[in-house]
Formats: C-alpha cells, sequence, structure tokens
C-alpha cells in the first residue's frame, strides 16, 4: 500500500477548506449547514475509510459503534468555544478515528491486544528489524533497511505467505518469515492480524449468519436475553427518577474496574446516545463533551450540578433506594 492514496489526499484538502469556512461562518444557519457538510460528508468518509481498515472482518454494528463515538467527539470539538482552531482538521480526526478504534480492540479484544503489543516489543528490540511511522498513525514492521520504502505489503501478498509459513508458534520466526516471503514492510495491523490467524488467537464473538448451525446454547441465550430485559426494565424506571437524581445516578456510574457503567445501557442497544443526552436532559453536544470524562467523581458533579458532595451522595442514595423498591439493580450496579 502506498503511503497516501490520491482519493485520500483529495478527500482532505476538501475536508481542510470546509473547515476553514465554518471557523469563519458568523451566521447560525450557514453554521449549521457548514457543520453538517464538515461531518456527514467529509470527516464522516474520512473516519469510515480508517475504521473499516483497523476493524477490518469485524461486524458492522461494532464499526457503526466506534463510528458514533468519532462523531460525537468530533462534534464536541467543533462546537467547543474555548478551544483555540485546528491547524489541520483532517489530521485531528484521523487521530481521534485511530484513537477510537485502539480502545474499541483494547476493551473488545483483548487477547489480539496482547498479540500487538508483543509485536511491536519484538520489532523494537530484535537487531534488524524495526517498526516505523509511515504516515500519521500508520506503523510498517520489517527489517531496518526497509525504512525508506514507499510501499507496504498488499493483503493479497500476505495471504499468499499464509500457507508457506513455518510450522512453529514462535513469534521472531514467524515475523521473520512474513517478511522474507513479503520482501517489503508490512502494516503492523496487516501482521497481527496475519499472525493471529496463524496462532488461533481470537476475541471473536461468532455472528449469526444464514444456514449457520450452532450447538445448542439455550441456556447462554436465555441468560444474555434476560439480563437485556433486565436492563430494559432498570431503564425505564430510571427515566422516571427526579433528573436531579438521574444525573447523581447515570454520570457517576461505574462498573468494577472504574469504567463507565453508562455505557452498558448504549452497547446493549437499550438505549442510544441521544436518548441517554435527552434522560440527562443534557444537548448532545454537551452529552459529547462530557462522554469521555465518565464516570464523573463526585466532588466535580457536585460543581457541575451546582450542589455539596454530600448531596451529590444523597441524591444517589435516594435514586438506588428508590430503584430498590421497583427492582433488584445490585448487581448491574
Amino acid at each position: 500500500m502506498t503511503l497516501l492514496s490520491a482519493p485520500i489526499e483529495d478527500l482532505t484538502t476538501r475536508m481542510q477548506a470546509c473547515y476553514l469556512r465554518y471557523q469563519k461562518t458568523s451566521v447560525l444557519s450557514e453554521d449549521q449547514a457548514l457543520l453538517n457538510e464538515l461531518l456527514a460528508q467529509h470527516a464522516a468518509l474520512l473516519a469510515q475509510t480508517i475504521i473499516r481498515k483497523k476493524l477490518i472482518g469485524h461486524h458492522s454494528a461494532d464499526a457503526q459503534e466506534v463510528q458514533q463515538q468519532v462523531h460525537l467527539k468530533l462534534l464536541a470539538r467543533l462546537r467547543s468555544t474555548s478551544e483555540t482552531p485546528l491547524q489541520d482538521f483532517p489530521a485531528y480526526v484521523a487521530v481521534v478515528a485511530y484513537n477510537a478504534c485502539a480502545e474499541w480492540q483494547r476493551q473488545r479484544q483483548p487477547r489480539r491486544h496482547g498479540l500487538k503489543n508483543r509485536v511491536r516489543y519484538l520489532l523494537n528490540h530484535t537487531n534488524g528489524l524495526a517498526l516505523w511511522e509511515a504516515t500519521p498513525r500508520v506503523w510498517w514492521g520489517g527489517y531496518s533497511k526497509w525504512r525508506e520504502h514507499e510501499k507496504s505489503a498488499a493483503l493479497s501478498q500476505l495471504q499468499a505467505c499464509r500457507s508457506r509459513l513455518p510450522n512453529t508458534k514462535g513469534l521472531r520466526q514467524l515475523v521473520t518469515a512474513v517478511f522474507s516471503l513479503a520482501s517489503q514492510p508490512v502494516e503492523l495491523d496487516d501482521l497481527v492480524s496475519l499472525l493471529a490467524d496463524v496462532l488461533g488467537i481470537s476475541d471473536e464473538v461468532i455472528a449469526l449468519e444464514n444456514n449457520f448451525e450452532l450447538p445448542d446454547e439455550r441456556s447462554s441465550i436465555a441468560s444474555v436475553v434476560e439480563r437485556r430485559a433486565c436492563l430494559q426494565q432498570l431503564w425505564n424506571e430510571v427515566r422516571k427518577l427526579p433528573l436531579a437524581q438521574r444525573r447523581a445516578l447515570l454520570l457517576n456510574l461505574r462498573d468494577h474496574d472504574g469504567g463507565n457503567q453508562l455505557a452498558l445501557f448504549h452497547l446493549t442497544g437499550v438505549a442510544s446516545l441521544p436518548e441517554l443526552a435527552k434522560t440527562l436532559e443534557f444537548s448532545l453536544e454537551k452529552f459529547a463533551a462530557l462522554w469521555n470524562q465518565l464516570p464523573i467523581d463526585d466532588l466535580s458533579l457536585a460543581a457541575q450540578l451546582g450542589v455539596t458532595r454530600q448531596q451529590v451522595i444523597n441524591l444517589r442514595l435516594a435514586a438506588r433506594r428508590r430503584l430498590a423498591r421497583h427492582l433488584n439493580p445490585a448487581k448491574l450496579f
């Protein structure tokens, strides 16, 4: 693959021009029209290109989820009045898209993520091998002497290498064999995908396809359906809480690892991101700006709500008690 294809270069040029027009406009209607053009016609195409490349082989719903995260991040940045204008908006879009994909892979594909880290370490700490940034956020691996190459191996070349690789689990032997067969640099993500296939490393959940027969897992399916139904019931009760209790509960909602538990409603399809924003009575832009900060600690939340930290705690406790009278959310919260 070449460093930068002509269609992408043309897209980034048009995107930057649109961004500069958006920065200069002061008329609300023109501002909204340019915002829609910038996000829907330009940024979305670049983000889709990156996401499809990074999440190749995954279900379209996964790509859509990441795309939505990117959209919210970009919308928050463009609507922010405190941020300085960007010098290179297409580069910012690319960074946001790459980061969103990396975070998705870290959370959803821990085994592949671990393999990628091992490959990175191998390339950076083995004499004669190297890992370098060919273009922003795009990493190539190969022999050190290949750093000046302008093209990397195509996927078809790597697929042809698959049957000729040695029968070994040794990572160094496999990596050097790939480079020898490809005779040119290999994009890191393509290399990891090939190695994951060879080594049988997978985090994937099997998708249901037409005529695909599965073993009898009715008990597992029933538990998934039951859990989603429970979440739906919980969400219906949460929406009935007073606004202050809703905010105190949801904005601080965290999982066992301290992560954003509110995302569970979105990831399971119980509530879309716009619906989450509506339930908290925030604009989509404000909610997008808060999303990456979740969960919010009590002190920061108190400042947001204009109350004391103890009042936040009391509001959340009242919300939990009210929910407990209608259902048992203990396992979810």
